[in-house]
């Protein structure tokens, strides 16, 4: 009889600790990443962005494209500015690892700037990571571009 106050305790704990984590996580629809990706570049209204290839991700990801699964990278291909964004489908891998390696490419392209266009550096410098349900993406936008991305991201995915 003692015990009781303590198991309804526990159990109320983990209740919530349940609610709090399912919560974490958002339910998103599911939509493929080529999808979403051509929303962000209509409403950035950018048309000018290509896919680097797989030798580009095995490269600076340092991962095979089989390993990652599902995902798009968009450069700009002009040479007039480094705007680039990249999403990724969690599955092969999950998105803690997903955003795990893209932070990690994120610092090389950081730690090998040259400087040769210094009005995009600001861009580079706020590069920023953020996971929609099973989705990761990234960007390497102007302040502007990047909240009109990640604005399209999001709704895509409700």
């Amino acid at each position: 009889m003692k015990h009781i106050p303590k198991i309804i305790s526990l159990l109320l704990a983990v209740a919530v600790l349940a609610a709090l984590l399912a919560g974490c996580g958002g339910k998103t629809k599911d939509v493929p990443v080529t999808e979403l990706a051509d929303k962000v570049c209509t409403a950035l209204g950018k048309k000018d962005m290509a896919d680097p290839g797989a030798n580009y991700v095995r490269g600076y990801m340092r991962r095979m494209p089989e390993e990652i699964g599902e995902y798009i990278i968009l450069k700009n291909v002009m040479g007039t500015n480094i705007d680039e964004f990249g999403i990724f489908r969690a599955g092969t891998m999950d998105t803690a690892a997903l955003k795990e390696m893209i932070d990690a490419y994120i610092k090389i392209l950081q730690d090998s700037w040259m400087n040769y266009q210094p009005e995009e550096e600001p861009k580079l410098k706020g590069a920023e990571v953020r996971t929609a349900g099973d989705y990761v993406m990234y960007v390497i936008l102007s302040d502007a571009d990047k909240e009109t991305a990640f604005k399209a991201f999001s709704a895509a995915l409700k």
